[in-house]
Order: structure tokens, then sequence, then C-alpha cells
């Protein structure tokens, strides 16, 4: 059901309801006011029926026995003419101005009176007409009761007149209300309208298109711009993506062309022995690369898709360190580069060692192929609050300035205007970053001061050597 159709209904019905219970109060308000009313006429009715009795105290008055029925009646038609009274003696006889020659009272109605005033609604014989009655005791004559009453059909007839004008103006106000509501959803829901259809008419290639946002500030405008977010990063995120895809598919391109040109030239029937050996050798390297770039494409596509899977356990970092210097130590005598290893004792991690590892071999293949010969690689191992820092520095050339802030994005390198060939695909420090983030670390990359860069991994805890502490290089 649409918004705009619940929101008509709710107020239909929230309408309805409001105007009948107040309706209900109203109606049941006015009748108790006309019946108080009523009552305060009956009051003073009553009052000067009693006086009629008494007949004011005048000089030379005589009470009226209980038999006097024909002097009382001549002194309440005198007072209360035309008006519905009675009067019961002591003995009940009955003093009647009603013409109907009936008591209007019950016999436990009138033995209730003379003991205090009441109210009774009745209606007499022969009518269908409802009465408002007020029986009041006499205190002189005693044992009198005066009986006065009024016809209560004005006061319903009036409250009749209120409840069916109440019914025919609840209807129109109903509707009205919901149609209110109909035309004010379609008025604040407009905005909303207007963007679903923009958002709507977006396309996958449309990637700076944005919404129609309107100016005003409520919530309208918040979901808005919290869309506009919402699109931004998601055509951010199909932009990486897409330059993820070129920068790999140019990446397999290379290495896949020198590949099936050697296996061309090594199927040639004129190459020698030797020739053909060569040619296998490098496809073979060439093949490796494929491996290593497709390894590391699959590691950065399970970060991205949250299904990169860590098995950590309690390693010590010195260990791990000396195990990576280890690996690299014939390449590094090759390149004339010496390595140095520097890390607190005791130092451990709660770490996925195979992971921080491939992190470890990517930053030392990288300080191996910048350092110049007769430079130094250091690897530096400290705590440092309640985590653990990895430093591993070289004395190269440095970072250029403008790539420092791209330092750790795929497919970026130093100098992009070099081989590939001579240089990884760009991937090294990116997943270097990515196995940080996964446990709960990050990444730093800066230029040391006396030349050459340092990457810096910080991991969470414990990580509380012993004995003396590494310091950090830059």
């Amino acid at each position: 059901m649409p918004i705009r159709l619940r929101l008509a209904v709710v107020v239909a019905v929230v309408s309805a309801a409001l105007l009948g219970l107040g309706g209900f109060v109203f109606v049941g308000t006015l009748g108790h006011s006309l019946v108080s009313s009523l009552d305060a006429r009956l009051t003073r009715r009553a009052r000067s029926a009693t006086k009629a009795l008494g007949y004011g105290g005048q000089a030379g008055y005589r009470r009226p026995t209980d038999g006097d029925h024909v002097g009382f009646a001549r002194r309440l038609a005198a007072h209360q003419g035309g008006q519905l009274v009675q009067a019961v003696s002591p003995s009940g006889h009955l003093v009647d101005l009603t013409g109907t020659g009936k008591l209007l009272l019950s016999p436990s109605q009138l033995a209730s009176a003379r003991r205090r005033r009441s109210y009774f609604d009745s209606v007499l014989s022969g009518s269908t007409t409802p009465l408002r009655l007020l029986a009041a005791p006499v205190a002189s004559p005693a044992g009198w009761v005066v009986v006065v009453g009024a016809s209560l059909g004005p006061a319903d007839d009036a409250r009749a007149r209120v409840e069916e004008a109440l019914l025919l103006a609840g209807g129109p106000v109903v509707l009205l209300a919901a149609c209110g509501a109909w035309f004010l959803g379609g008025a604040a829901l407009a905005p909303v309208e207007r963007m679903r259809r923009r958002a709507a008419a977006i396309s996958e290639d449309d990637t700076s298109a944005r919404l129609e946002v309107p100016a005003t500030r409520d919530e309208v405008a918040a979901l808005g711009r919290t869309m506009d977010d919402l699109i931004a990063r998601l055509q951010a995120a199909l932009e990486r993506q897409r330059r993820f895809v070129t920068d790999a598919g140019h990446e397999l391109r290379t290495p896949l062309a020198v590949l099936r040109a050697e296996l061309e030239l090594a199927a040639h029937p004129s190459r020698s022995r030797e020739e053909l050996a060569e040619a296998v050798l490098r496809a073979g390297e060439e093949a490796g690369r494929l491996s290593f770039l497709a390894e590391d494409l699959l590691v950065l596509a399970s970060a991205d898709e949250g299904h990169l899977v860590l098995h950590r356990e309690a390693t010590p970092i010195d260990a791990l360190l000396e195990g990576a210097l280890e690996a690299f130590g014939a390449r590094a005598r090759q390149r004339h580069v010496r390595l140095r290893l520097e890390a607190e004792d005791g130092l451990v991690g709660v770490i996925d060692r195979v992971r921080l590892r491939q992190a470890l071999d990517n930053l030392l293949d990288n300080s191996l192929r910048v350092g110049p010969s007769g430079s130094s690689v250091a690897v530096v191992a400290r705590s440092s609050g309640a985590g653990v820092v990895i430093e591993v520095a070289d004395e190269g050339p440095g970072f250029p300035s403008d790539f420092l802030p791209h330092a750790f994005d795929r497919f970026r390198r130093a100098d992009e205007s070099r081989a590939r060939g001579g240089g990884g695909a760009g991937l090294g420090l990116a997943i270097v970053q990515m196995i940080a983030v996964a446990h709960g670390g990050g990444v730093e990359a800066e230029n040391c001061e006396g030349g050459g860069a340092v990457v810096r991994i910080r991991l969470p805890g414990p990580g509380v050597g012993e004995g003396g502490r590494a310091g950090p290089r830059c």
C-alpha cells in the first residue's frame, strides 16, 4: 500500500476516533449541563412550594392540618399554577396539581423522599415524555413531602439535535482530513519520488550522476545527501573495480606475450639445444611471474570479499624475521646488500605467521630491488604501547613525494616509466596493507632524512619484549 494511502487511512481512522470521542464527551457534558440547569429550576420551585405550605409565617396564619388538602391546594395553585407539582401529607393524602390524580412517586421513592431530597426520572402513565422529578421533605409542617417536576423533552431534544449535527458533520470532516493527509503526503513525498526517478535513471556508466536533493533542511534532504554519499561510494568502488580489472589484464598481458613468444621460438626447428634450453628457462621465469601475480590477485580479491581467513597464534617475532632474512640472504649477497636484524628479545605477537611472512617478503623484495650495491637493509622489531611495530628500512632513493599518498594503492609504482620487467606489478605494498589491516593494525611509509625509505607495520598486542629496545629507523 502506498505511503500516501496509508497516511490518508490512518488520518481518517484517527480523525473518526477523535471526533467520536470528542462528540461523546461533548454530548455527555451538554446533557449533564442541561439536567443540572433543570435541577436548579426544580430546586427553586420546591422551595416555593414549601413556602406555600407554610404560607410565609404571616400573622393570623393557621397551619394546615393533615386533612386540610383544599387550602393547601389553593396556596400551591397560587404559587405554581399550571406547573407539575404535588404534595403528600404525613398520612399519605395527595394534593395534586398535575391532573393525573396519581402520585408521581413509587412507594420506595416516597419513602426515600421523606428522609432526604431526591431526584428521580419517570414517565407519566399513557405518555412517552420523560420527566425529571424532585421530591423534598418539608420541615414545617413536618411530615409533608413536596414533589415538583418538569419535562426532560427539551433537554433530550437539544442533545438529539447536537448528536445529529455531529453525525452529519463527522463524515465530511473525516473525508476532508483524509484528503488533506493525501495531498500533504504527496507534497512531502514529491522530493523522494523525484530522487527515486533520478536514481532509477542512473546507469553504471554514469560515474558523476547525483540525485536532485531538495534545498530544504529536513529529513528528506538528509536522506538525499546520504543517498548521494552512498552513490558516490558505489561509483568509486565500481571505478576501482574497473581499474583493477584493467590493470590486472595489462599486467597479465606482458608475461603471457613473452611466454608465448618464447614457446613459439622454442618450437622453431632451426633452434639449437642450448637456445631451446634458454627459451624454456625464460618461459619458466615468465610462468613463475604469472603464478606470483595470480596469487597476489587472488589474495586481494579474497580480502575485498571479506574471505581472507587468518590463523592466529602466539609467534616469536625474532624467529619469524630471522627466517625471512635467511630466505633473502642469497639474493642480498648477489646484490652486495647487507641485511641487518634489530629485534627486542622475547617479543611475541598473536599473528598469522604465513600472511605476515608474505608481507615481510614483499617489503624485503622491494628494498633489495631499490637498494644500491654496498648499502644495507635493516629490519627492526620493537614493542610500542600495546602492540608490535615492524620496520623495513633501506638506503635507496626513497619514495617520490607525490607517490607517498598513494604508496599502498594497487598497481601503483614509484617509477611508472621503468620497464615492467625490472619492477613488480605494483601489488606488493597493497598486499602488505591488506595483511596489516586484517590483523587489526595498519601500515605507514615515509622517507628518512638521511636518505632511503622505511615501511612500518603496526600490529596489535601483546608484544611486550624483554631486554634492550630497538629504536625506530626514521
